[in-house]
């Protein structure tokens, strides 16, 4: 498994709102995803597995 160097950011809506983003950045990058979870109250969480699975497949992508 490839580890990235990611960082994690809160952004402050207009309306209030808080966001929590994590930025993952390969040494090489081809290109941009933005990859969001379900909403929390819908049961969904950035931490999940498919989360994970997802950013590392798109890593690990030749």
């Amino acid at each position: 498994m490839i580890r990235l160097p990611s960082s994690n950011h809160m952004i402050d809506t207009e309306s209030g709102v808080r966001l929590e983003a994590r930025w993952d950045e390969p040494d090489v990058a081809t290109g941009v995803v933005v990859f969001c979870h379900p909403h929390p109250q819908a049961g969904g969480t950035m931490h999940a597995p498919l989360m994970h699975r997802v950013t590392q497949g798109l890593v690990e992508r030749d």
